[in-house]
């Protein structure tokens, strides 16, 4: 025991360098989630959404008079406008148009997530992460096809390492974070190099993490340094 805490300790120092890389985190995970909400498919939804001369004219009065918005986007979604569903619930989390209310937001997002809007998805799963119901989260990020949308595989790979360990939930989060990271999440392949050198996934793996670390620290560093858009 006392051999392996002694690895452990020169491991942490050698990587403790690495670890604060990149050197502004909120920054790098605040263009990260950009980067994940740009994947959603809003383009699709709003093609698509079936009263979508009424949803441009309700987007128009957002800005200067968002109250009549809010109250024309919500007759819409009770119509089955999806995208007005998103909006709807968008409004009730930040207080737009209407008064800040995350029961009627979750209602919204959840019904707008289950006809396939990727971007209530991922914000109806923030709710559940913020009051760390991972159960919850698992359900909905694991909607849709298993592996097919890299935002909703990474936070499905934390809602699993956030509840008690098991073999089951540590094999299916590395797969998901590795799954993630091939999709291009560079913060999945980022984590997954790190929770391999602190063995998370074994002491095996450990050599592996460290030839991983010092790539995905260069291209996190270089994605949270790019003026490019996401």
């Amino acid at each position: 025991m006392g051999v392996m805490c002694g690895f452990c300790e020169w491991l942490r120092t050698r990587m403790g360098t690495f670890m604060e890389i990149p050197p502004d985190r909120a920054v790098f995970q605040a263009r990260q989630q950009e980067w994940r909400f740009a994947q959603a498919n809003n383009e699709e939804i709003w093609k698509h959404d079936s009263d979508l001369d009424s949803v441009r004219r309700a987007e128009k009065l957002r800005e200067d008079d968002p109250k009549a918005a809010f109250a024309q986007l919500h007759a819409l979604a009770e119509a089955g406008s999806v995208w007005s569903m998103l909006l709807t619930g968008y409004a009730y989390l930040t207080g737009e148009g209407t008064t800040a209310d995350e029961a009627a937001a979750e209602q919204w997002l959840r019904r707008a997530a289950g006809l396939g809007c990727q971007d209530a998805q991922l914000r109806l799963g923030s709710l559940y992460r913020k009051r760390r119901d991972f159960v919850e989260c698992e359900r909905i990020y694991g909607m849709g096809p298993d592996g097919v949308w890299s935002p909703a595989t990474y936070y499905l790979a934390w809602a699993k390492l956030r509840q008690p360990a098991t073999p089951q939930r540590t094999q299916d989060a590395r797969r998901l974070l590795e799954l993630a990271a091939s999709q291009g999440d560079i913060e999945a392949e980022l984590d997954l190099s790190v929770l391999m050198v602190r063995g998370r996934f074994g002491m095996r793996l450990i050599p592996v993490g460290l030839r991983r670390s010092f790539p995905a620290a260069g291209r996190a560093v270089a994605f949270c340094d790019s003026t490019a858009p996401v």
